[in-house]
């Protein structure tokens, strides 16, 4: 009888600008994990985040094709990290059923700083583009609409100063 590790799917969770790439590119590497991320997705699908900020058809398209790689990598078994901000309680519940059909382990990472920081963040990176832009009314659609997760289960909230481990450890 062999030894048989589950693989874990950490999904990452929290508004633009939290640091959630930031740490789900720290993550994948400490790990070695591959990374399915929305905003690759997005770019991949050329959706244009100024025009489609509020189409949900455009969204709900790079989701589900996040979803389809999270499934075959974890039905792989691999472990992966999903890069996305799981803004609502029905993205997480949808990424914790994902891991259950794949008997994977859940983690998810709440990236939990002030609206204010956040902003801050996305009006310097206008000034430097070190990354791409969210618009105003994208990055406005997300506060208004985040759930935060304080009654979920399997909740690991991020904070400067944890170490990696912290993430994946078992609870």
């Amino acid at each position: 009888m062999t030894d048989h590790t589950p693989p874990v799917l950490v999904a990452m969770c929290g508004i633009p600008f939290a640091g959630k790439s930031t740490l789900a590119r720290r993550l994948a590497v400490h790990c070695g994990w591959p990374i399915v991320a929305v905003d690759a997705i997005v770019e991949e699908l050329s959706i244009d985040l100024g025009e489609h900020a509020g189409d949900q058809g455009a969204w709900a398209m790079a989701m589900a094709e996040g979803n389809h790689r999270l499934r075959a990598l974890l039905a792989a078994g691999e472990s992966v990290v999903y890069d996305t901000a799981n803004h609502t309680r029905r993205n997480r519940d949808r990424c914790r059923r994902i891991a259950i059909q794949a008997e994977a382990t859940f983690r998810l990472v709440w990236v939990d700083v002030p609206v204010d920081v956040a902003r801050d963040r996305l009006l310097v990176n206008r000034r430097i583009a070190d990354r791409e832009d969210v618009p105003d009314p994208a990055f406005r659609y997300i506060v208004d609409s985040f759930e935060p997760p304080l009654d979920e289960p399997d909740v690991v909230c991020w904070r400067p100063g944890m170490e990696i481990e912290d993430v994946i450890r078992e609870r």
